[in-house]
């Protein structure tokens, strides 16, 4: 599986060195409403479930992946995708998962600036022969079982 899109979310603090909100600052109700989450002390923190969870499904999120095995440009794969000062500055909420054996076939991930939307556009690039020699495995493990 590979997926990603608008997570509204961010990715779990202390894994990419994200600077957070300081959500006394941002006045933006819907943006505080959209980002964060209250933890079970009532205090407003920002939302990082869904990373969380899809880590935790068996999922990666590629821009890591990249930057971790592949040497990708650290600037270029964990660059903010969205985001204006009054919202508690430029943030990475736009982010791509795949399933762990859909990995090795990951080469890069950048960011490119747009001016046509609010968020910048995340791109992927794969090794097509290792991407469908993942494929052909999988589907022939499939087919075993």
């Amino acid at each position: 599986m590979i997926g990603g899109g608008d997570w509204n979310s961010y990715p779990e603090p202390g894994l990419d060195h994200v600077q957070l909100p300081d959500w006394n600052e941002i006045d933006d109700e819907q943006h505080i409403a959209h980002r964060s989450v209250l933890d079970a002390h009532g205090r407003r923190i920002a939302d990082s479930y869904p990373d969380q969870i899809l880590r935790t499904a068996g999922l990666e999120d590629i821009a890591r992946h990249a930057v971790h095995t592949n040497g990708a440009a650290r600037h270029q794969a964990l660059a903010p995708t969205c985001g204006v000062d009054w919202q508690g500055g430029r943030q990475r909420v736009d982010r791509i998962y795949a399933s762990k054996p859909l990995l090795p076939a990951i080469t890069d991930v950048k960011v490119i600036d747009v001016d046509w939307s609010d968020h910048d556009v995340l791109v992927a690039t794969v090794n097509t022969q290792e991407f469908i020699q993942i494929l052909n495995r999988t589907w022939q493990l499939a087919l075993a079982a």
